[in-house]
């Protein structure tokens, strides 16, 4: 059952009072519900492990959690308002319907992605880029260049739900909405920001292999002039064509000969710089940040 407020309990619930009946709660049981945590620490002297645990509709709000280690738990409506996490650990853990609002991350494991779907982004955009924000510096702290990776990509797309947000309220007109959001969706969807390679690739290997076939179906129109004359236009010509135009590498072996073909490779050229602007930007976020 989701929280019917997002910032209060679903009732009924009760308190636990101590540190020590939450560790005598789960030596009984796996699951704990309905329940307010009502002590500002949850912090054992040693690590204490929690493994294949279900949390549902619990506070942990204003709450500092220390030295915890959690595996494969479940985490289900429940509240981490201003809560504290510091030097925990999760692994394959799930988050489902919380509220992290304003918390924060200290010398924690946690992987970015597990968080991913847990929040509304037509409500609580503002709750998600501090949370990813939060996780992306956690992870620079810890050098997780992996968690690194996924918290920039999903802070980055949190600020453009947040743009959504904005112009629902009034705050951005339609134009000030459309001259933001238009090119962070387009950079997201052709690259991930730069922090994702596979996106980069495949739509790479797309551009190619595009406009490699439109050089060669139109060959006889761009009115080609070689260096070495062929009897017509072959694929590998095209393709070679194609990489020496992306690239801006300009041998002047292949030329155009009519207006459209000067007007297709100045095109071909111009494309060729944004993708090398791109490539570039994702080389400088994968290695040297």
């Amino acid at each position: 059952m989701a929280l019917v407020d997002f910032f209060k309990l679903n009732e009924p619930w009760t308190e636990i009072a101590s540190e020590e009946d939450v560790v005598q709660h789960f030596l009984i049981s796996n699951d704990l519900r309905n329940v307010l945590y009502r002590p500002d620490r949850l912090a054992p002297r040693d690590p204490y492990r929690l493994r294949a645990k279900t949390f549902e509709n619990v506070s942990f709000s204003k709450t500092r959690l220390e030295s915890l280690v959690f595996r494969r738990c479940h985490f289900i409506d429940c509240l981490f308002i201003g809560t504290e996490f510091v030097a925990c650990e999760f692994h394959a853990c799930r988050f489902e319907g919380c509220n992290p609002h304003k918390a924060t991350f200290e010398r924690c494991y946690v992987d970015p992605e597990c968080f991913a779907r847990m929040l509304n982004a037509r409500e609580h955009a503002n709750i998600g880029v501090h949370l990813f924000n939060q996780l992306e510096q956690n992870a620079r702290d810890q050098e997780q260049h992996e968690f690194v990776a996924s918290a920039a990509y999903l802070y980055r797309k949190w600020k453009r739900y947040l743009l959504n947000w904005r112009r629902r309220q009034g705050e951005l007109g339609v134009m000030q909405w459309a001259l933001r959001w238009l090119p962070d969706k387009l950079y997201d969807a052709l690259v991930g920001y730069g922090w994702r390679i596979s996106r980069f690739l495949a739509w790479s290997g797309v551009l190619f292999v595009a406009v490699s076939m439109l050089n060669y179906m139109l060959w006889p129109m761009l009115q080609m002039h070689l260096a070495a004359p062929k009897d017509g236009p072959t694929w590998l010509l095209a393709v070679y064509y194609t990489v020496v135009t992306l690239t801006t590498l300009g041998y002047g072996d292949i030329t155009p000969g009519s207006r459209l073909g000067m007007a297709l490779a100045s095109g071909e050229a111009f494309l060729g710089l944004l993708w090398l602007s791109i490539l570039a930007s994702v080389i400088f976020r994968r290695v040297f940040r």
